[in-house]
């Protein structure tokens, strides 16, 4: 997505926040949840590694507007992974120690799906930058690569309370390959990730 569609993307929902057709509530979410990182190509140069990940945990906290339908909202996140081991070509796989991190601040909008029950489900997607950060102790490496990032996401909520829902959603986050200094050259990875995040949202 280039940079005029983001900027008009933006500007539409601005427009729909601030219409009395669609009025609404406002509400935060604060929200936990476990990060299965998926294995990640590391290249430089021309050796190339496969690296693997222990299962990691994330949390976030968003706020957004609730227009009946569609809801929109700004999300800050953060998801944390530690290194399992490395496959290098014709050596082997090694154990590993260090992690990989995401710091991430996307604009999401959602589609609820209305039950006529407590139960609403919904879906939506998300677009964004993270700070995605390397490091391998063992390696002396910690590193970081601020990088276009993007969610797509299927939950659904339920009403506990007229202004409390639980959330409960799957959201497949990745972003573009990081690029990393090691001192000897520049190293480029990549991160896609599968999350089960659980969150209460609050409406007032």
């Amino acid at each position: 997505m280039n940079r005029k569609t983001f900027a008009g993307f933006v500007c539409v929902l601005f427009v729909l926040m601030f219409s009395p057709a669609f009025a609404g509530n406002f509400y935060v979410t604060p929200q936990v949840g476990v990060t299965f990182l998926n294995d990640a190509d590391l290249s430089e140069g021309v050796e190339e590694a496969t690296l693997s990940f222990d299962t990691g945990y994330g949390a976030g906290i968003s706020g957004g507007y609730d227009f009946g339908m569609i809801r929109v909202e700004a999300e800050a996140g953060y998801r944390k992974n530690d290194l399992d081991t490395i496959s290098v070509p014709g050596e082997g796989e090694f154990p590993i120690p260090g992690d990989m991190t995401a710091l991430s601040l996307l604009l999401n909008c959602f589609v609820d799906f209305e039950t006529g029950t407590n139960f609403t489900p919904y879906a939506g997607a998300g677009i964004g930058a993270a700070k995605v950060e390397f490091e391998a102790s063992d390696e002396g490496i910690s590193e970081d690569d601020t990088v276009f990032a993007y969610q797509f996401v299927a939950g659904v909520g339920y009403a506990v309370a007229e202004n409390v829902t639980l959330d409960v959603s799957y959201r497949y986050f990745a972003t573009a390959d990081p690029t990393f200094e090691n001192g000897e050259g520049k190293m480029e990875a990549e991160y896609g990730s599968h999350n089960i995040f659980m969150g209460v949202r609050f409406s007032f």
